[in-house]
């Protein structure tokens, strides 16, 4: 340490190494930066962190005043560039163990907020199983109480995934309630907007997936019970093997643009309204054209 100065109150100080172990398990192989302490900041300026599996750099400061700290996680501010930073998810899991082990992230991120209330903007990640996310996203409560309930809202100008690498890289409290049928969607690729609770999610996307391509704006309620989910919206389908979906041999590819109110993905729950044109549809061998559809689907 060079450079340090005690003010009062206020610690200013040049770290140029530090190592430790964090009492939650995390051993620091090397810490280095500009560090100052005052009544209402904690900064390190020129950050580098490296530990065995991950390393960091930036800038990361907490805000806050001295009595917010009895309430951490929802008073007290952070501000955190990332200029270049390769993540372990076994190091993130010492401090929160919703994410899946063994995962390997690239990150570049302006992050903001509270604990629970934190918002990456500016983000690019991308893991090492092709994952690959560009936008801005929002999460609230991840560290909520009971009366807290998890939330995410994301703006995606990309993201890359499939259900298996979504189930891993999101948060135990909402990848393992993902609906499976999104298996069925294979590769993903997409842009627009979501926001998702535990169970729930309302979006507006355009996407190229496994199955085709899709453009919807659509709202799924009751989605932590799988098959017997609710949903309301639009979807536009282009070339999209519907009988892959809904494991229905007779159906094949279908494009169209109809409105959808029902619920159910499977056929043993469908229950659904659908409204609009079916421009292309193979059904039993046979190609139909140009169908008008207003009715309910079981």
């Amino acid at each position: 340490v060079t450079n340090f100065k005690v003010y009062g109150p206020d610690i200013y100080a040049n770290i140029q190494k530090m190592s430790f172990l964090d009492h939650r398990g995390l051993f620091v192989k090397n810490l280095k930066g500009n560090y100052s302490f005052t009544q209402q900041h904690m900064i390190l300026d020129k950050m580098e962190i490296e530990t065995k599996e991950s390393s960091i750099k930036g800038y990361a400061a907490l805000n806050y005043e001295i009595e917010d700290f009895s309430d951490f996680q929802n008073k007290v501010e952070f501000d955190v560039k990332i200029k270049s930073a390769k993540l372990a998810s076994n190091d993130i899991r010492c401090f929160y163990d919703e994410l899946g082990k063994y995962q390997y992230f690239k990150l570049r991120s302006h992050i903001t907020g509270s604990l629970n209330n934190l918002k990456f903007l500016d983000l690019y990640l991308n893991d090492n199983r092709g994952t690959k996310i560009v936008g801005f996203i929002n999460f609230r409560n991840l560290l909520g109480t009971k009366d807290q309930k998890f939330y995410m809202n994301g703006k995606f100008d990309q993201l890359n995934a499939n259900y298996d690498d979504l189930v891993g890289i999101l948060p135990n409290v909402l990848g393992k309630k993902l609906p499976v049928i999104l298996k069925k969607f294979g590769n993903i690729s997409l842009f627009g907007n979501t926001q998702v609770t535990t169970t729930s999610i309302h979006a507006n996307l355009a996407a190229n997936t496994a199955l085709g391509m899709v453009k919807t704006k659509f709202i799924i309620n009751n989605m932590d019970q799988s098959d017997k989910a609710d949903y309301n919206g639009y979807v536009v389908l282009n070339d999209f093997n519907i009988g892959n979906l809904l494991d229905n041999k007779d159906l094949s590819k279908i494009s169209l643009n109809i409105d959808v109110d029902g619920h159910g993905f499977s056929e043993k729950y469908l229950n659904t309204s659908l409204k609009g044109i079916v421009s292309s549809v193979g059904y039993n061998g046979y190609n139909y054209k140009n169908v008008t559809v207003n009715g309910n689907f079981k």
